[in-house]
């Protein structure tokens, strides 16, 4: 018999069909409405799903929970870039002497580095 038909099978049931989403659709989601088209499952099942000890998990569930998480990190890092720019913003209209960020002072020093 030609191919492997039992490896075929095999990546036919890990495979996940991810629903193509127009990119103007995708920015007016939230992040609920993200987390749920994304992994297809609703925040009570992905919470159950960490729930799930990781020693414990199947290797889907194990693949899920490693997504979950990456996708968590980047919410994260989002949230702090959006939360800098905040700051930033507020402190030029403020015109007070905020102490700027690691990340700020860098950018001040390059714009100085610039100029200068």
């Amino acid at each position: 018999m030609a191919g492997t038909p039992l490896k075929r099978q095999r990546r036919k049931e890990l495979r996940c069909i991810q629903p193509r989403i127009p990119m103007h659709r995708w920015r007016s989601f939230s992040d609920t409405e993200k987390i749920v088209a994304i992994f297809g499952m609703s925040l009570d099942e992905v919470l159950e799903l960490m729930s799930i000890p990781f020693a414990e998990a199947d290797l889907h569930e194990r693949n899920l929970k490693l997504r979950v998480f990456e996708c968590m990190i980047k919410a994260g890092l989002q949230f702090t870039r959006d939360r800098e720019r905040a700051n930033a913003r507020n402190a030029r209209s403020s015109r007070t002497s905020v102490p700027l960020t690691r990340t700020q002072a860098g950018r001040q020093l390059l714009r100085a580095r610039r100029v200068g």
